[in-house]
């Protein structure tokens, strides 16, 4: 699975159940040959994914794609 798929299957894994209550931003930037940057924005029970940086996330995640 590349990182572009695994970002895009990320909002129909989530489990709402798990996060109530919780409201966060985190960032992902991944680098090298494949990378890219995408934030997923979590609240009131629901995830959502977004290619490019956020504005001001709570947690940045950098690794190298080959990492991924």
């Amino acid at each position: 699975m590349t990182v572009k798929e695994t970002f895009e299957a990320m909002a129909g894994r989530f489990r709402p159940e798990r996060a109530q209550g919780l409201k966060t931003v985190i960032q992902y930037d991944i680098t090298g040959a494949g990378g890219c940057t995408y934030h997923v924005d979590i609240a009131d029970g629901h995830c959502a994914v977004r290619e490019g940086a956020a504005s001001h996330p709570a947690l940045t995640l950098t690794m190298a794609a080959q990492d991924w």
